[in-house]
């Protein structure tokens, strides 16, 4: 069964785009990431989306010459019914990081430059932030990865209990098991919220599902079939509204190198 029809692999099909899936700010050497990252949603305007990422790749190196602390990844859906976006993060962060983006910004009129170059060929922007959950989390980061499988979900009031025991007890097992999945959970601040899971591929050959599947990974570890279909029933009763795409990592409109 594909991963995205089988409730309990989808549970594990991993948003976009976590802190995790992303290149970290630079840090000192005792000081651990953050667990913030910061979301742009871009549909440029019909008909003008080659004049939008020649506009996109030159504003990413301003902003880099520029001394933005901040790297940017860009991204774009290539399945679903909507394929007109770009998705673009920075991730790492922790919140007094986004202080000092804010101060950088305004000192170098970064917003300024970016609506006299980009602007013009913008239809609509949406903001996000995301708040990555490392206790949910179970990442193996990888710089080889091309695309990234990004499920959506809404948690039903007082469900949050169940789906949270449902995660931690794959995590559990994945972690006994060494278990070849892997995934990271963040949860959407602004719009409707809700919970993100996200799944990195190098090709749309590692899409194809594990030798080992969740279900029987989970068998495996609570000891019987009848508990780990317990544990997929508590998740899937407690979720609504999913939504899922594969999003490919445009290397070419990121900040450079």
């Amino acid at each position: 069964m594909h991963r995205t029809q089988n409730p309990l692999r989808a549970l594990l099909v991993f948003a976009v785009f976590c802190l995790l899936t992303f290149p970290q700010t630079a840090l000192a050497a005792d000081e651990k990431p953050g667990n913030i990252a910061s979301e742009w949603i871009m549909v440029p305007v019909a008909g003008q989306e080659d004049e939008f990422e020649a506009a996109l790749k030159a504003h990413v190196a301003w902003r880099k010459q520029a001394g933005d602390p901040f790297s940017w990844r860009m991204y774009q859906p290539v399945v679903g019914k909507d394929l007109t976006y770009y998705v673009i993060r920075s991730g790492g962060h922790h919140w007094a990081d986004l202080d000092a983006e804010e101060a950088w910004s305004t000192k170098s009129k970064a917003s300024e430059e970016f609506g006299r170059s980009v602007g013009p060929h913008v239809a609509r922007y949406e903001h996000y932030l995301s708040e990555v959950d490392p206790d949910l989390s179970n990442w193996k980061g990888s710089e080889s990865y091309k695309f990234y499988g990004v499920s959506h979900r809404n948690i039903k009031p007082g469900g949050w209990s169940k789906v949270k025991a449902a995660i931690e007890a794959v995590k559990k097992a994945a972690v006994e098991q060494s278990w070849t999945e892997h995934w990271a959970v963040s949860f959407r601040i602004g719009g409707h919220g809700g919970m993100s899971l996200v799944n990195g591929f190098s090709d749309y050959a590692d899409m194809a599902d594990p030798e080992m599947s969740a279900a029987a990974l989970l068998a495996k570890s609570l000891g019987s079939e009848d508990a780990a279909r317990a544990v997929l029933e508590d998740f899937g009763a407690n979720v609504e509204n999913t939504t899922y795409t594969v999003m490919r990592y445009r290397a070419d409109l990121s900040t450079p190198e």
